[in-house]
C-alpha cells in the first residue's frame, strides 16, 4: 500500500462510478485532501453510497463536503436513530435487514487512517456521516503535486 495526498472530490467521484448508483446525484461542495491509501479510502465512500441507494433508491442524492478537520457525506435517507448509531459502526447491523456490513468496514478503514467516523442527523433530517482526523492534509498541500508534471497541473476554477 502507498500513502499519498488524495483529493476527497476525486475519491468521492471515483467511488460514485463504482457504486452502481443508478440515477442518483453526487454533489461535492468543496474538496479537501487526505493522506492515505487510495484503494482503501475508496471503500468507505462506496459503502456509504451503496447504503444510500439501498435505503433511498437509485435516484438518491448524496452530498460530500468539508467539515472542520475532515469531511462529511450526507444522503437523502432518513437519519439513523441515535440509540443505534454506535452499534451500526461496530456490528453487522442494518435498519433495513440487509446485513449492514458496510458501516463496520467504513469505521475500520477510517480508524486505520487515524480518523474517526461519526453518524449525525443533517439539518435536513437526512443521514450524515462525518469523518474527522483521517490524516487530513495541510491546506496548502495540493493533491496533484506528487503526480502532475508542470504542463499537467490543473487550473483552479472559480
Amino acid at each position: 500500500s502507498s500513502v499519498e495526498s488524495l483529493a476527497v472530490q476525486g475519491l468521492a467521484t471515483g467511488a460514485w462510478q463504482q457504486a452502481l448508483t443508478g440515477d442518483g446525484s453526487l454533489t461535492v461542495d468543496e474538496s479537501t485532501a487526505v493522506h492515505g491509501d487510495r484503494r482503501l479510502l475508496l471503500q468507505p465512500f462506496e459503502n456509504l453510497f451503496r447504503n444510500a441507494v439501498e435505503r433511498a433508491g437509485p435516484a438518491c442524492a448524496v452530498r460530500v463536503g468539508p467539515v472542520d478537520g475532515g469531511f462529511y457525506v450526507v444522503d437523502d435517507t432518513p437519519g439513523i436513530p441515535a440509540a443505534i448509531r454506535a452499534r451500526t459502526l461496530r456490528e453487522d447491523l442494518s435498519t433495513q435487514g440487509t446485513g449492514g456490513r458496510g458501516l463496520p468496514i467504513v469505521r475500520a478503514i477510517i480508524e486505520a487512517h487515524g480518523g474517526e467516523p461519526e453518524i449525525l442527523d443533517a439539518a435536513s433530517g437526512d443521514a450524515q456521516f462525518e469523518i474527522t482526523g483521517a490524516d487530513i492534509a495541510p491546506e496548502e498541500a495540493s493533491p496533484f503535486q506528487s503526480t502532475a508534471s508542470p504542463r499537467e497541473t490543473p487550473t483552479s476554477e472559480s
